[in-house]
Order: C-alpha cells, then structure tokens, then sequence
C-alpha cells in the first residue's frame, strides 16, 4: 500500500545520501513514483524519467533499470531509445524491431 511506497522512497533516498550514484536506489525511487500512489502523492512520470536516466548513467550495466526505462519509453513513444538500448543489442529482439 501507501506506506510500502514511502518506506521505499525513505530508504532509497537514504542510499543515495551515501552513494548519489546508486544505481539500484534510483530504479527504486523511478518505480515508487511509476505505481499508483493511493494517498502518497508520489506519482510523476517526469520524476520517474529523470531516476531511470541517473540509474542507467550510474550503472549501464543494470538490467532492472534498462528494463524499466525500456517500458517507459514506450509509454513516452522514445521509440530510439528503445532501438538502441542494450536489449536489442544483445538479440533479445530483432534488430528490425519494430
């Protein structure tokens, strides 16, 4: 619920006190502002945008976050961004895609 949300951002926040650049943090804090929010208020897209992009320039390496930003960049039509992410390049799908 709500409170699960919070907790999240709290913590995730809370790492990235220690480490700014903690990949795993941002992807957290981009999903917890993704969700349906109930009464936290934390939904934004935008926010959701700018955490996956730090996340990914953190660690270019973390699946979760290419996963993530690959979703929602379809939901923004980033179409390029998902063309030449690394899901595509290591043949999860076809170069021709779409």
């Amino acid at each position: 619920g709500p409170k699960i949300y919070r907790d999240d951002c709290r913590m995730a926040e809370q790492a990235l006190q220690l480490d700014p650049c903690n990949s795993f943090a941002h992807t957290v804090m981009a999903d917890a502002c993704r969700r349906p929010p109930g009464d936290t208020g934390l939904s934004d897209s935008d926010t959701t945008w700018v955490h996956l992009h730090e996340a990914i320039a953190c660690d270019s390496t973390d699946g979760n976050a290419w996963a993530s930003i690959w979703c929602e960049a379809i939901l923004r039509a980033k179409f390029d961004l998902m063309l030449n992410g690394p899901v595509v390049k290591t043949t999860y799908l076809p170069a021709d895609f779409p």
